[in-house]
């Protein structure tokens, strides 16, 4: 600082004003004048140093000095590194001001330079021999520095009145106006104090000390705390713990009443700070000291009394609440009044306070994030029940009063969403020990029906309601009892149906109705009684159309409780008549289409055999009409399958149909093949046919007529949709073509045809061959069409088996590529000039993708060569992907191969198909051939041509020409050749 040149100062007695420098820190100052260091220091550092310093506490400036920060040292100090002092006159007397803004607080520094004076002569007076004075010992006191002069301008100390005649009103706003580095400078002077004193002398000097700065701390006089006071630094760092230590130790019970009083009053007041340059008003953070780790909360409370501290507990806990953004802080409060193993009843004063604080805490903070404080509830709980039942059974009231409170207009919507992560079972565990509490269970139980059924407004998710209560109900409902339940599990049911969160409703009515068939209490069939008479009232048109599956299911479930009951008799018809009313209307045209379709969970087969077993079979064919109607509505965002559980219900259905008439059901019958069809699900369509058609042999006329008419409606089209896409290899569709076959063959021989024109595609090895040699398919009818048909495909089969037979073994069908030997050099070259292998799948990284496509661009391009950049399931690594799309004819010897190769066989990264070797695969697909072609021989007639020419090209022990000596094929078949001449078989056509 530096005074300006504007307010020059005269250096004579006359001058008006005076600006004196006053140390308080704990950090020493130095002012320059004439080029000569001054040292000033405070009398906090006076006292750490032992009073062995020369050093005075405050100093006169004059024109020209300059004050330099103490972090510089005086070879560093510029004019760039000073700031202006400006001198201002209020009231009579020159008041400094460090000029960083208008609204700067002035007037501390003069104040505390008089207290600061007085409190170096009481120092003065506390430092003499040790001798005890006698009479006042303000009287008479000894001059505060040699000579009676000060050390800082000669003027006389005045120790004619007492030293802790302080101004009450200046020592106050030095307090405010640095409260932490005020309290640390008493705290340290009280210490140096009763260090100095002798054994035998008196007290009364540090408890004036004591009383002179709680006066300033906490008045007495509650109009001097005011609520608009702004601080000029935070009470973060204030030695709070320090002050109560020194105040306990002295047994000043009353000064640590006041001091917490005190300090809570300036933990929630605004303070000014200062950061990167600028002066802004902070908010208060609350007495955060009190709930330190280190801070000996139990220890003072039980010195003190928790009778005499509770209203300033819950006033500490209310201010961190408020004024705290998270709970860390209150609940670190209240685990300081952990209880003790020898807590019990009688220590009421404690208990209450216990409460009183965890009430507070759980009001505030369970709405703000209600999964997070039931945790902590459950983890503090237990920790209290091992030290004190009591503890804990306070603990509990205080939570169970948060969550749910008595006056329902007391509750608060909580800010997150109750969800399945909230410890419901857990907080239920903790409070019903030993079969009590039964009231607070439930209590808890309908606090959180009503929190998990609450729109939170950070939220833009719809609530589910009371999810988490089917899973709590296992382990609670023999503990609280279903006569204080019954209400609970109602309101619970009533608000799962009201959000439309159907499933879990019916999980819960699950939970009671096992409960209640198990025989638990006479008043869980109440309970059941009562739910299936609510939820009876939900079922309408509109919840049945965008929930059928749930609403199904759930109308079942009470249906069948209410139906155990006659007296119910009359309520479960109506409630019948309403379902099937509701999903098929008697009157067509009142028909409405769903905004949810039909999946495979519809309970369609539980609902037929309800209705059919209770012989109300025009009330099965209304709900059989209203499903296949509905199943066949297109439905927004749905895939819309028609009526594809039909195959699930042929039981009822048969029995339905036998009951009214095969004729009577005609309509619905071919109407629910027509739409499988339409909507592309032909092989539903012909499962449904295959189990509802008897064989042939069996059955009315009519049922023969209505099957035979569904069969042809949906063979023809599963021959046409199987055909379209392509599907002739693979051998998980040969059930499929079984059942085709079965139903073409014995039901709808007119489109026998487009079926052999279809099987004659097939793979030999993997559908045509088993389906041709199945012996329950041969079997299962005598059929002409049948037998036709197997006969025609029978002989295809033979030769196609034949012609394999009768090739040249020493040639094999091999994969193959143009000059190959231009990639030699490539990783996938082994695989290019290697015949026996059709795909090369190689784990490589995706850069280098395009780089292999493109040095394959030219066998792309001539269509010999597929490539494909993929990644299997969509994640991890991906593989570049090469197939080979030409075939020839190779003899063996002739056969390039690479199969044997090192390389190609331990290389972890590729994958080859296929696996095998052609040298040994075609030897081992001979041999099977040949066994194969035997066991078609045994269905083909004795004189067919085909078993007569197979007998020939057949296997070796059926041979009837003996050929020895052959040495190549030419020779086989001149052999051959001359046998069948010989037997007549060989007929020259000219």
């Amino acid at each position: 600082l530096r005074i300006g040149e504007k307010y020059l100062i005269n250096d004579d007695a006359s001058s008006p004003f005076a600006v004196e420098l006053v140390a308080l820190g704990m950090e020493r100052c130095t002012v320059l004048r004439d080029g000569n260091p001054l040292f000033v220091m405070s009398v906090a550092q006076m006292l750490r140093s032992g009073m062995n310093t020369t050093c005075p506490s405050s100093i006169v400036l004059r024109n020209g000095d300059r004050i330099l920060p103490f972090d510089q040292e005086v070879s560093n100090l510029t004019d760039t590194t000073l700031y202006k002092f400006k001198i201002e006159s209020v009231a009579g007397r020159a008041l400094p001001a460090t000029g960083e803004s208008d609204d700067a607080l002035v007037a501390d520094g003069s104040a505390f330079a008089a207290a600061s004076k007085k409190i170096n002569e009481a120092a003065a007076m506390g430092t003499g021999n040790g001798e005890k004075r006698q009479g006042n010992p303000y009287v008479n006191m000894p001059e505060a520095n040699a000579g009676g002069k000060s050390s800082e301008g000669g003027e006389e100390a005045d120790v004619a009145h007492n030293p802790f005649d302080f101004d009450k009103e200046s020592l106050r706003r030095t307090f405010l106006g640095k409260p932490s580095p005020t309290a640390s400078f008493f705290y340290a002077y009280y210490r140096t104090l009763s260090k100095k004193k002798s054994a035998n002398g008196s007290t009364e000097l540090g408890n004036n000390v004591l009383f002179a700065f709680i006066d300033a701390m906490s008045p007495q006089d509650k109009s001097s705390f005011d609520a608009n006071m702004v601080l000029a630094g935070s009470v973060d760092s204030f030695p709070l713990k320090q002050l109560l230590d020194v105040l306990l130790q002295d047994k000043h019970t009353e000064l640590g009443k006041r001091a917490i009083e005190g300090y809570i009053w300036l933990s929630c007041r605004k303070f000014k700070r200062k950061l990167h340059g600028r002066v802004s008003t902070s908010e208060p953070s609350g007495p955060i000291l009190m709930a330190n780790q280190n801070f000996p909360l139990n220890s003072m409370c039980n010195q003190m009394g928790w009778g005499n501290l509770e209203a300033l507990l819950v006033e500490s806990m209310e201010m961190l609440c408020k004024y705290q953004h998270n709970p860390i802080r209150s609940f670190a409060l209240l685990e300081k009044i952990e209880p003790t193993a020898s807590s019990g009843p009688e220590d009421a004063a404690q208990m209450r306070v216990l409460y009183r604080l965890a009430k507070v805490a759980y009001e505030k903070w369970f709405t703000a994030d209600p999964e997070t404080i039931a945790a902590k509830f459950v983890e503090l709980n237990h920790r209290f029940r091992q030290k004190s039942h009591h503890a804990s059974v306070k603990l509990i009231n205080a939570f169970v009063d948060a969550m749910s409170p008595t006056d329902s207009a007391c509750r608060c919507v909580p800010m997150k969403t109750v969800r399945h992560y909230f410890p419901l079972t857990s907080i239920l565990s903790a409070i019903l020990v030993d079969g009590k509490h039964k009231e607070l269970g439930k209590r808890v139980l309908e606090g959180y029906v009503w929190l998990s059924s609450q729109k939170c407004s950070d939220s833009s998710l719809k609530p589910r309601g009371p999810v988490l209560l089917a899973t709590a109900l296992d382990r609670t409902y023999n503990k609280i009892g279903w006569d204080l339940l019954a209400d609970v599990l109602v309101e619970s049911v009533k608000k799962l149906c009201e959000l439309d969160n159907m499933s879990d409703a019916f999980n819960l009515m699950e939970k009671i109705t096992g409960a209640s068939s198990r025989g638990d209490d006479s008043q869980c069939s109440l309970v059941c009684t009562r739910l299936a008479k609510l939820t009876s009232k939900m079922f309408n048109i509109d919840r049945f159309l965008s929930k059928p599956n749930a609403t199904a299911k759930l109308f079942l479930t009470q249906y069948k409780h209410l139906e155990k009951d006659p007296s119910n008799k009359q309520f479960c018809s109506e409630l019948l008549n309403s379902f099937v009313d509701i999903m098929s209307p008697r009157d067509p045209k009142c028909r409405r289409e769903p905004s949810h379709s039909m999946d495979r969970e519809f309970p369609l087969k539980d609902i037929l055999s309800l209705l059919v077993d209770g012989r109300l079979m025009e009330l099965g064919k209304r709900v059989l009409e209203g499903y296949v109607w509905l199943s066949s509505q297109r439905v927004a965002c749905y895939t819309c399958g028609g009526p594809r559980l039909l195959d699930t219900v042929d039981v009822p259905l048969v029995k339905l149909c036998e009951a009214l008439g095969w004729n009577e059901m005609n309509d619905v019958l071919v109407e629910s093949v027509k739409m499988l069809c339409k909507h592309r699900n032909t092989e539903e369509a012909v499962l449904f046919v295959d189990k509802i058609a008897p064989a042939v042999s069996e059955g009315s006329s009519h049922r023969l007529r209505i099957c035979s008419k569904m069969a042809k409606i949906a063979c023809d089209e599963e021959i046409k949709r199987l055909d379209d896409a392509r599907r002739y290899k693979s051998a998980n569709d040969f059930l499929r073509y079984k059942k085709l076959l079965w139903l073409v063959g014995n039901y709808c021989p007119t489109i026998a045809p487009k079926f052999v024109t279809l099987a004659k595609k097939l793979d030999v090895d993997a559908i045509l061959y088993p389906l041709l040699t199945d012996i329950g398919l041969r079997s299962s009818s005598s059929a002409d069409a049948m037998k036709t048909t197997m006969s025609e495909l029978t002989n295809h089969c033979a030769q196609l088996l034949n012609s394999r037979v009768g090739s040249d073994p020493d040639t094999v069908t091999a994969w193959t590529i143009s000059n190959p030997d231009l990639y030699a050099n490539f990783e996938f070259g082994e695989f290019l000039q290697s015949q026996c292998k059709k795909i090369f799948d190689w784990k490589v990284r995706k850069s280098d993708h395009r780089g292999f496509e493109a040095a394959l661009q030219h066998l792309i391009d001539a269509g010999e060569i597929r490539c494909l950049s993929h990644q299997p399931g969509y994640t991890g690594a991906y593989y570049f992907k090469i197939t080979k799309l030409k075939t020839c004819r190779v003899a063996l010897s002739d056969l390039s191969c690479s199969c044997s190769t090192e390389h190609m066989n331990f290389d972890m990264k590729i994958t080859q198909e296929p696996s095998s070797c052609l040298r040994h695969s075609s030897q081992w697909e001979r041999r099977e051939d040949k066994k194969k072609l035997d066991a078609i021989k045994a269905y083909l007639p004795a004189d067919s041509i085909l078993k007569r020419k197979a007998d020939v090209l057949g296997a070796d022990d059926d041979d009837e020409v003996i050929l020895t000596g052959v040495t190549n094929v030419a020779e086989t078949v001149a052999k051959r050749v001359k046998a069948a001449e010989d037997a007549g078989e060989v007929i020259e056509i000219l």
